[in-house]
């Protein structure tokens, strides 16, 4: 009887101790199904923040592209108003050209003309000067000729009384004197006309030489006001060439910057593109357990580098926190499995692309303070709980701020 009272109490206990232990790894279960549940919760919502940044650097990125296709288009159109404006002034200079040809062309007609005046001027000064010697010469004759006859009338008469046959004859003489003197007198007053004819002819000549003159002072003068033009004119143009030059350099510059941003946008879309393809992932996928992860020898010395490189000059929370990054990535769905895929994943970390890395390595440049975060890190510490991202600080990043850096 004793036997199997004690059989029940035993039975009864075993049955306690089974269901508690049941319980107990119900619970446990449900602690690690919310645990996961927490931890995919986490990396989902990091990964929708870094999706919202992307998205907003995408929308940054391409409003800064409008405004440089805005600017080239501002630009290319004040190329163009400079280039008509450069052809405008082509053709004044061509203009300005024409009329220099023609000035010059007039110039040298009128010196021409002025050379043929004064050859004419000089040839009436030669013509006056024989019209007074005739007219002197002739006025001359013709004082002797009446002074002689005159001076001796009685010896004239005579000699024509005695010479002439008869009265008419002697009248015929008379006649022929009186002739003789009209004929002196009518010689005498041509020969004044004739000089003053000349002498008019040669103020004339003299006129129309200043009136030469003064045209061709008029037309130098034209002249130099046309050579001012082509040479404003030439200035002109070749500033309106210049800014051409400038314009066109800026629109290399733009086109440039267009295409940069062009780049920029493409890989900040396919950046956008993997992270929502992570984030499903994040969704469908859980976290590895840390006990789950066998560290290789040199992961804690890589670990330690790229904490040096990465925060060497932060406070030791920021560098346990750069190294809680790359564990929490290593144990993420979304990343690589291992520390040495994770720093070296392409675009992930700058130090391994700018070399720096490469030479913190070479040259054991990783401080006490660094291996220590990198042995905590490893150990599960994380000052900055499951987060898989920080940067510097910027605009529209969000999250947790350790020294220079954001974590999120």
């Amino acid at each position: 009887m004793k036997e199997m009272k004690a059989n029940k109490r035993f039975a009864y206990t075993k049955m306690v101790f089974v269901m508690a232990i049941f319980t107990a790894m119900v619970l446990l279960v449900a602690l690690a199904m919310k645990n996961l549940i927490d931890d995919s919760s986490i990396t989902v919502s990091a990964s929708s923040d870094r999706i919202k940044i992307l998205e907003e650097q995408l929308k940054e990125a391409d409003a800064e592209k409008k405004r440089f296709e805005e600017e080239k288009a501002a630009i290319d159109r004040d190329r163009n108003k400079l280039e008509q404006h450069r052809s405008d002034l082509e053709v004044t200079l061509s203009q300005l050209n024409a009329d220099m040809t023609a000035i010059l062309a007039e110039i040298a007609q009128l010196e021409l003309d002025i050379e043929y005046k004064l050859q004419d001027i000089e040839q009436a000064e030669l013509d006056l000067a024989e019209a007074i010697r005739i007219k002197d010469q002739q006025y001359a004759d013709m004082k002797r000729r009446i002074k002689h006859a005159y001076e001796q009338p009685d010896f004239l008469l005579l000699e024509a009384l005695l010479s002439a046959s008869s009265i008419a004859e002697f009248l015929n003489y008379a006649d022929y004197f009186e002739l003789l003197a009209g004929y002196d007198q009518m010689k005498l007053n041509a020969y004044r006309e004739t000089e003053k004819t000349v002498d008019n002819y040669r103020i004339k000549l003299n006129q129309d030489k200043e009136q030469l003159d003064i045209s061709l002072a008029q037309v130098e003068e034209k002249q130099a006001q046309i050579s001012d033009l082509i040479e404003e004119t030439r200035k002109k143009s070749r500033h309106a060439s210049s800014q051409i030059s400038e314009a066109e350099q800026e629109l290399l510059a733009k086109e440039a910057e267009i295409k940069r941003k062009n780049e920029e946008q493409e890989q900040l879309k396919k950046d956008l593109e993997n992270e929502r393809r992570l984030q499903e992932l994040a969704r469908q996928m859980v976290w590895r357990n840390l006990s789950d992860v066998t560290f290789a020898d040199g992961d804690r010395y890589l670990l330690a580098s790229i904490i040096y490189c990465e925060a060497g000059g932060e406070p030791y929370q920021g560098k346990l926190a750069v190294g809680a990054v790359v564990i929490n990535r290593m144990l993420s769905p979304v990343f690589p499995d291992t520390i040495t895929q994770v720093i070296y994943q392409s675009r992930q970390f700058s130090p391994v692309a700018s070399g720096r890395l490469a030479l913190a390595l070479a040259e054991g440049k990783a401080t006490a303070s660094c291996y220590q975060a990198a042995d905590e890190a490893m150990a599960g510490m994380s000052p900055v709980g499951n987060v898989l991202f920080f940067r510097t600080p910027i605009e529209g990043v969000t999250g947790q701020y350790i020294g220079g850096h954001v974590f999120y």
